[in-house]
């Protein structure tokens, strides 16, 4: 029986120790890999040369930028990515990795279409899903056997041991 299907705290405290266990090297290892960027600068200063530089900037690699249209357009379709991402999530589609492939490259192309800065090598992060989702239909169907004792197996009774 598991965690989930047992009400006693004893179940669960295997699955804690490992889930407590996962965080502490998880904050671990971020507390070593961010040492060579906290120890010349302080965190205000990594803040701004990242994730600040990088949402204030002009590009232009989009229809928002080299077109120069309106902001609120570009609201309005990252809006409705993440409606579609939402979507798709939670509206039943089909059960097979065509139709997986197909939705998840559909919410990696609705994101991008709504970013300041797109560039061809993004191409990658979806054309993969977009090849399963035309090409998959194309294979032959899996299917599995239904579970038959072997000829050898039906045609003998079961032996018994016999012991002195």
């Amino acid at each position: 029986m598991g965690c989930g299907t047992t009400p006693t705290a004893a179940a669960c405290a295997p699955r804690g120790r490992e889930l407590a266990s996962f965080v502490f090297a998880f904050a671990l290892i971020g507390a070593v890999a961010s040492i060579p960027a906290l120890s010349h600068d302080s965190l205000h200063t990594t803040y701004e040369r990242t994730f600040s530089y990088q949402a204030n900037r002009g590009s232009p690699f989009s229809v928002w930028g080299l077109y120069g249209w309106p902001g609120g357009w570009q609201e309005a379709v990252q809006i409705a990515a993440v409606a579609l991402a939402v979507a798709l999530a939670v509206i039943p589609r089909r059960a097979d990795v065509v139709g997986l492939s197909a939705a998840c490259a559909a919410v990696i192309i609705a994101v991008q279409l709504g970013i300041d800065h797109w560039f061809y090598l993004y191409i990658p992060w979806f054309f993969g899903l977009v090849m399963i989702a035309l090409l998959g239909r194309y294979g032959a169907p899996v299917r599995s056997r239904p579970d038959v004792a072997s000829e050898s197996a039906r045609s003998h009774p079961p032996a018994v041991a016999v012991s002195n």
